[in-house]
Formats: C-alpha cells, structure tokens, sequence
C-alpha cells in the first residue's frame, strides 16, 4: 500500500503452476501512472475456473493514462473506492476491470473517459456493482457490441446493478445481458437484478428470463423477445417503475410490439410498449401515467443532458438516437471533437420534479412496492411505490462514485458498507415456469443458427520456441454458419472458450479469424461471407511442458467440448 508506479505496473502474472496460490492479495492507497499495456494485474491463481479461488482486493487506488487498466482474479474479490481515468486510448483493450472471478463487490469506483470498449466483465456469477460512477465508456471508440456492465450468459445469476450513474457519451450500452447464437432455452441467463440507476446516453439491453428491472432511468430500454434460438427472450422477467425517454423491443409478439415480461408502472414515450401489464396494477395509478414525450430529462430536477445522446448505438438494425444515425462512427463524424459533450457529475440533480409526470398520488401505496427474491413463481404485489425512475422526491441526493480517492480512502458517505438484496439460489431451476408462451408472429426470416462441421481439431498443431522464452501451441478450428465480422465483434468469448478449453489464463491466448476456401480451411482468406470461417489461435505459455500438455488437451476435444466452452 501507498506506492507509486510511473510508467510500470504491479503486481506479476500470478502463481507459476495450477498447484500454486496467492492468498489475501491486497493493494491499496497506491497511485498507477502511464501503465503499460497489461495494466495492473491481481491474480491469487492460475487456474481458469468459475469458483474457489483465493480472494483479492484492489481499493483506494487510482490509475490514469496507462495503456491498460485492471485485470484481477479471484472469487469473492472486491474492487472497492478506485479512480480510473483517460486510460487504453491506445490500445483499446476489451474492459476496465477485467477479470475471471465470481461473487466480486465493485462498488464506489469512478471511471471516467476511458478507452477500453468495456467497463466491467461479468465472467461468473453472483458479481455485485453499485454505486459506480462511469462516464464517457468507450469514448470515441469504435467498438459497439459491449456495455459497461456486461454480464454473459452464465453471468447473470445472482448478478446485481443497482444504485449506479452511468453517463455518456458512449459507444456501448449501459447494462448488457447476452446469450449466445446457439443458446437454448433452458440454458439461458437468469436472475439478474437491475434496480435504482442512471443511465443517459446509453441504453440498457436485456436477453434471458426471470429478471427484475425496476425504478431506473435513463435514455433507452431494449427488452429483447426474439432473438438467434430463443423466441421468448423475458418471458418471466419483472419490468416496473422504470424511466426512459423510449422503450423498445426487438422480435415482439405482443400488440402494439410491446415489451415482453411481467411490465407494468413504466413511464415512456409510447405506454402501450412499455406496459403490457398494466392490469397486474392498481387503477388508481395506471389512469395517473402519461407519456413522456418530451424525454425523461423533462421531468428531472437537473436532467439536462450536455452531451450527444448515444444510447442506440450498437442495438441492432432497429437502432435509434437522438442524431438519427445508426452507426457510431457517422455518428460521431456529425460533429468536431469539441462540440461533443464531456459531462461531469456536479450539479446533476436526477430527483423527479414534485409536479410532473414520474410522481402519483396513492392512497394505498404503504411500505415497499418493490419486488424481491422473485426466482421461477408467479409474482405478485400487494404494495406499491408511487414514482417512477431511480429516485422518489424525497430521496437524499446520493452521488455514487469515490469520494476523496485520490487522498486516500473515503467511500461515498453513510451508504458504505452495503448489504445487496437477497438473489437467486446458487442453483439453476431444471425446467422453465409453466405460464402460458405467447403465440409467435409469423417471421420470414430464421434465425441465425451456428453449427460445428466437422469436429473442431487444431491443424497444422506447431510447438515453437517464441522470443522471451515462451512456448507458443497453434491451430485453427472451423465453423459453419458464422461470419468473421461475428467473431471479431465477440473475441472475448472466443478467447475465453479456448482458454478454457486449454486450461489458460486468457491473457494467453490470441485469436484471428479467416474465410474458408471450402478445401483447405487452412488457407482462408480475410473477407466477409458465410460459407465458413477459420478461428486461428495461439496459446503462449512458459515451459515445453506445458505447451505439450495443450497439445494433447487441444487433440482431444469435440464438437460439444467447443459448444460448451462458448457458451459459459
């Protein structure tokens, strides 16, 4: 603690051997100035695994124009009280606060205007984020198939966001949580819980089942029914008391193409999209509602937003922003670097105006309306909240973020410690809810669907000696029904499946994709089509020993092993 790095890092690659740990790994009160590229890293294993490894802690600490940020593994972490600021503008790597951990707290951190095309990466289950302010994610970037608070597949168990400001303008969403192309229903993500944020010129998107989105507000929301091999996206989740100046949904079956799930209680611009549920409430506040088709800044004490809006950005053919353009860079070639708007958060008031439309009279709103613990069971409410938004009128003004950071170690006030709500248990249900599945529209259009052909075996498997004393074990996989603009849009998940299949740190492993030329997938070449693409890998490690035990891993593994690995 209370260290200075100029132009260096800490703190190594962790422990040499899978038999080896780190444990109670702690850097605090330390100052990290032009890191290089890869960043500041807290590792207690080696080991790629969801689950038992020692604990790390990384708090009070900043860290500012380096070419990489944090990446940090170990369950039960906690990234506490950090300042992070104007960090990866060159190399643009995928997160901030990186990482292969379960079940970490991050709380009170201020990210402001960096590069990386990410905020936090949600590997496993159970993470907790609250009161984090981010401003700026991805600025000027060109990458859009991310978020902030990006949570996989078998993430968004137990995954909580809650009581966050996250603030444009940005290239990628606020909250995203995704499923993979070959996904099926049973093996969606469940259980997240996204309640009482900001989030203003960025959107918000949600893919999976059982979720509860409540008392948020921001500039878009994107509730996802239809997409890739699930037609019931949200069939279950709870959507109520939220705030946006628009609400979409992408492959509705509903009237109106409203938003799927239990939604009810939401202010927007169109109500019929975003309450289909409307009768689950009580009528004293659902003839109360009205549209908010002035944006929901309208209706905020301070809400006036300085900077471009950007919240469509990245969200699929359907995308829409203020500046009527789909595609960031247009985008953002509409105006000089300097007319773009650099929000700071002085003097921003979110609190709903006494008079206006996020504010009902209830006489039989008593206690709590909030829903909790909901899981697989129908739910149901007997009390109700009386706004809508992240805020009520009388709520204390909190400000998330770190507060004093620099100078070492105040968190924001009263609201630290915190104690996160009660969430899904740690196993996943073996069947859906039997609640009646809409009809489906008719479509014209399939799904796109990945297959596997033929079993995916390296070629051409090379076991060199690289420069620095690494060993490098090399292949290429094959696919069928992807594109190579697929694969660089989700490298990530590409590079955390063979690091997985390989039994690596990610940090290992790089990937480059081809197209086949039909006969010799290995002499693909670099363009864009569908007939089949070439995944090329290389995994470096530090002893021949090592590399021949992935050559012989990597021999072994089939069609499923793959599946399986893309899909965590």
């Amino acid at each position: 603690r209370d260290l200075y790095f100029y132009g260096t890092s800490c703190c190594g690659a962790g422990p040499a051997y899978n038999s080896l740990q780190s444990t109670d790994l702690r850097l605090t009160r330390s100052r990290f100035l032009y890191a290089p590229v890869d960043g500041i890293r807290l590792k207690s294993t080696k080991q790629t695994k969801r689950g038992g490894t020692p604990y790390v802690k990384f708090e009070n600490n900043t860290a500012e124009f380096g070419e990489g940020a944090l990446y940090y593994k170990g369950t039960g972490a906690r990234i506490l009280g950090n300042y992070f600021a104007f960090n990866s503008f060159e190399q643009r790597t995928a997160y901030t606060l990186n990482n292969m951990a379960q079940r970490s707290v991050v709380a009170h951190n201020t990210l402001l205007y960096n590069g990386d095309k990410a905020g936090h990466y949600s590997w496993a289950r159970g993470n907790i984020h609250h009161h984090n302010l981010v401003i700026g994610q991805d600025f000027l970037g060109p990458q859009f198939d991310a978020a902030v608070f990006h949570a996989l597949t078998g993430a968004q168990e137990g995954l909580v966001i809650e009581y966050n400001w996250v603030l444009g303008p940005s290239l990628v969403s606020f909250a995203r949580l995704d499923t993979a192309q070959s996904t099926q229903p049973d093996e969606a993500g469940r259980y997240t819980t996204i309640k009482h944020n900001v989030h203003m010129g960025l959107g918000m998107t949600t893919k999976g089942y059982n979720h509860t989105i409540e008392h948020n507000t921001g500039s878009r929301f994107l509730q996802v029914e239809s997409w890739a091999s699930i037609d019931d996206h949200n069939l279950y989740t709870v959507a109520r008391y939220n705030a946006h100046s628009e609400v979409k949904s992408r492959g509705s079956t509903l009237e109106f193409d409203a938003i799927p799930g239990y939604a009810s209680l939401n202010l927007c611009g169109d109500l019929v999209v975003c309450n289909p549920r409307n009768h689950t409430a009580p009528p004293e506040l659902t003839r109360q509602l009205l549209p908010l088709t002035d944006g929901v800044q309208e209706e905020l004490i301070n809400g006036a937003w300085p900077a471009v809006d950007t919240s469509g950005v990245g969200e699929g053919e359907d995308s829409f922003n203020e500046a009527g353009v789909i595609d960031g860079d247009d985008l953002l070639g509409l105006f000089e670097p300097h007319e773009i708007g650099t929000p700071t958060a002085e003097a921003m008031d979110f609190r709903p105006k006494a008079d206006g439309k996020l504010v009902w009279s209830c006489s039989d709103c008593a206690g709590d309306g909030g829903t909790y613990n909901y899981v697989d069971q129908k739910p149901s409410w007997t009390d109700f909240d009386d706004y809508a938004g992240a805020y009520s009128v009388d709520d204390e003004l909190w400000v998330p973020g770190c507060h004093d950071c620099v100078t070492g170690g105040k968190f924001g006030g009263g609201v630290f410690p915190y104690t996160p709500p009660e969430f899904a248990p740690t196993s996943s249900p073996t069947a859906m809810p039997t609640t009646p599945m809409p009809t489906p529209k008719p479509t014209t259009t399939a799904a796109p669907v990945i297959s596997w052909a033929p079993t995916p075996r390296p070629v051409r498997v090379v076991q060199t000696q690289a420069p620095a004393a690494l060993f490098v074990v090399s292949g290429e996989l094959y696919f069928e029904g992807i594109t190579c603009e697929y694969v660089d849009s989700n490298v990530d998940v590409f590079v955390a499946a063979i690091a997985d299949l390989c039994s690596v740190d990610a940090a290992a492993v790089s990937v480059a994709c081809a197209v086949s030329d039909g006969d010799a997938p290995s002499r693909g070449v670099r363009r864009l089509q569908t007939d089949g693409v070439i995944v090329t890998y290389e995994v470096s490690v530090e002893t021949a020993d090592e590399a021949a035990a992935i050559a012989a891993a990597i021999e072994g593994i089939s069609t499923d092993d793959v599946d399986v690995a893309l899909d965590k």
